[in-house]
């Protein structure tokens, strides 16, 4: 695979990954959970620190 594949794989699984994640916060919404419960769901599901799951709850 060539360097410049690599990175356009690389950079539509960031995208893809993201786009989970807003469909997530969303859905979890949708059912009047708290953000501090869904900021847990982003930690343990997408591995990111409660600064990083909160920076996209802030982002929705």
């Amino acid at each position: 695979m060539t360097q410049v594949a690599g990175l356009l794989l690389e950079e539509g699984r960031e995208e893809g990954i993201e786009q989970g994640i807003h469909t997530l916060i969303e859905s979890l919404r949708s059912f009047s959970i708290p953000d501090e419960a869904v900021i847990g769901q982003l930690v343990e599901r997408y591995e990111l620190t409660k600064d990083e799951a909160s920076v996209f709850i802030r982002q929705k």
